[in-house]
């Protein structure tokens, strides 16, 4: 009886990635990312850095296509697909990145590797309130975590003059902010994490993914996003609205 606990207990420790977890569990739509990337030396901007690595996280989207952050793909020289938290001998290269909204769709070497798993789906739009599941691998331990929602606000794109709207959550996640997706409790893709502090996590909301979803699969040149080309703030120092002329409470937004 000892010995066929024993053979049990190797045959589920040394499984396939699709035996340990059926295609339609949560832990088979996040990915896990080994990217290796050389910056260049800003003392030196003829000659790069040593080689290092990032872990991030990815979801399978319909294509397939691996969705992440752009930041999380800079300056790489080889990205390494990890499927349910196991490395495979499965590659991936930038399909399409744009720094400027920070956002990546990546493609595979060998798409069967990609055919098993479920593809997100994305949500209508982002809830208001509620909690949220933000998710990934880390290693071989898959990590859910919760994510309360606390307001939107608009904000600087990372490494970039371009703002919009942000998702801010409180979160259970530690050490998170590595382009982990995050999911309502039906599994609808409602967001994906761009930075987090502490437990506070900024997540690029829904609507932005799928604007840069359409954009990026459509027929022709890819469109990108505009900006407004003007740095702005909220009104709100009643010397300033005096000044400029303005009677009452300050209101408005000045372009500064």
């Amino acid at each position: 009886m000892r010995r066929i606990a024993i053979a049990v207990s190797l045959f589920l420790w040394g499984c396939l990635p699709a035996l340990c977890f059926p295609a339609d569990t949560a832990e088979s739509r996040v990915i896990g990312l080994v990217v290796t990337y050389q910056q260049w030396d800003p003392d030196r901007p003829w000659a790069k850095k040593d080689p290092e690595t990032r872990s991030p996280s990815g979801v399978v989207i319909e294509g397939p296509y691996i969705l992440t952050t752009a930041w999380m793909v800079a300056d790489a020289t080889f990205i390494q697909v990890k499927i349910n938290g196991r490395t495979t001998q499965v590659t991936a290269r930038p399909f399409l990145v744009d720094h400027e909204i920070n956002l990546a769709l990546l493609e595979v070497s060998d798409p069967e590797a990609l055919a098993d798993l479920p593809w997100s789906v994305l949500a209508e739009e982002t809830p208001t309130h509620g909690v949220l599941r933000t998710e990934r691998w880390r290693g071989r331990q898959f990590e859910s975590a919760a994510s309360r929602i606390k307001l939107f606000e608009v904000q600087g794109a990372y490494l970039s003059d371009l703002e919009h709207v942000f998702l801010v959550a409180q979160t259970d996640m530690s050490a998170g902010g590595w382009a982990e997706p995050v999911f309502e409790d039906d599994g609808l893709l409602v967001g994906i994490t761009a930075s987090q502090s502490e437990q506070q996590s900024r997540i690029i909301p829904v609507e932005v993914i799928a604007a840069f979803l359409d954009r990026a699969t459509a027929h022709g040149p890819y469109r990108g996003f505009p900006g407004f080309g003007a740095y702005w703030q909220f009104n709100k120092n009643p010397d300033l609205a005096a000044y400029l002329g303005q009677s009452g409470e300050p209101r408005g937004v000045l372009i500064r």
